[in-house]
């Protein structure tokens, strides 16, 4: 009830600052209204009550889903989960259903499905006034944690979550970019799958000031990650610095100092400036955090692209 309660007034709240937004936005559109800046407005005044609001249930919110009161049934079956998964996906699936309970049919009917609803929170563009959907960082830890302690269904609720916060990251505002990548680092530090994060990077962010906004991902995933880094994922993580290195994204800031991007659609993107040094940090950071086994497994992939590259004519007319 109280989840309930939190989850409409979140609403009722997000509703009054997208009020107020629209309403402010033509206030500063009206003439005279530069001289009316010095002391703020009661629609502006109501507009940060508004968004303090929201952010105070929010957070309410997020700390009664932490602290939701599993029995110790639900529990257990997460931890038998967790410690079966090296099984056969096949003899998983020919398991038996477990018996719905009260409890677990309003987790997957209200708990899962409000949660999921309130990991975005609607908003109007500064300029235009289009609608927008910004990430709830505090939402999508919370969701993290839900998961694990989900009898069934928990790996597709994480995975569903990895992928909306790295769509996330194709905002064009910078600092809904880095509030959403400062998320994914803290959610990969809490144990989602680095791997499952880097292939939807991959998919999410393929092109354009896109990449350079993986950059800056990988790096930051680098920074929180733990030695040493899972055996799957060193591959996948050089590829990527690669790329960054030699690939497209090299391709793009060819010719311009402090690694920023020529092409347009990078203009004024922060991510876009010094990728070069942040890159090389990224390797720095990844050969620390590997075994010495592994180190073939992030020094082929560089030394292979950088034979490739001397292999092929200079493209600006050398031999």
């Amino acid at each position: 009830a109280l989840l309930k309660r939190l989850a409409t007034v979140i609403d009722r709240q997000a509703a009054a600052v997208d009020r107020f937004s629209s309403k402010e936005k033509k206030a500063s559109a009206a003439p005279g209204a530069a001289s009316r800046k010095e002391k703020p407005s009661h629609q502006q005044q109501r507009l940060r009550t508004s968004r303090t609001l929201e952010a105070t249930f929010v957070s309410a919110f997020c700390h009664a889903l932490d602290c939701f009161p599993f029995s110790e049934d639900v529990v257990a079956g997460a931890e038998e989960e967790e410690d079966d998964d090296d099984d056969d996906a096949d003899a998983a699936a020919e398991a038996p259903a477990e018996k719905e309970t009260p409890l677990s049919r309003g987790v997957a009917t209200f708990l899962v499905p409000t949660a999921r609803r309130l990991l975005m929170r609607p908003e109007r563009r500064a300029k235009t006034g289009a609608r927008d959907e910004v990430l709830r960082p505090p939402v999508a830890l919370s969701i993290l944690r839900l998961s694990r302690k989900l009898p069934r269904d928990g790996r597709e609720v994480a995975r569903q979550l990895v992928v909306a916060v790295c769509a996330s990251l194709r905002h064009r505002d910078a600092t809904k970019r880095d509030a959403s990548r400062k998320a994914l680092a803290r959610m990969a530090a809490e144990g989602a799958s680095l791997s499952l994060i880097l292939t939807e990077l991959r998919a999410a962010l393929p092109t354009g000031y896109m990449l350079a906004v993986r950059s800056a991902a990988v790096h930051s995933l680098l920074e929180k990650a733990q030695h040493p880094l899972p055996s799957e994922t060193v591959g996948v993580i050089a590829s990527l610095l690669v790329e960054d290195l030699l690939g497209d994204a090299a391709a793009a800031r060819d010719g311009r100092e402090d690694g920023e991007h020529k092409a347009g659609s990078a203009a004024g993107v922060p991510e876009a400036r010094l990728v070069v040094g942040r890159t090389y940090e990224s390797l720095e950071l990844c050969g620390r955090l590997i075994a010495y086994a592994q180190k073939d497994e992030l020094a082929t992939p560089l030394f292979d692209a950088l034979d490739k590259r001397l292999a092929e004519p200079d493209a600006r007319g050398g031999g």
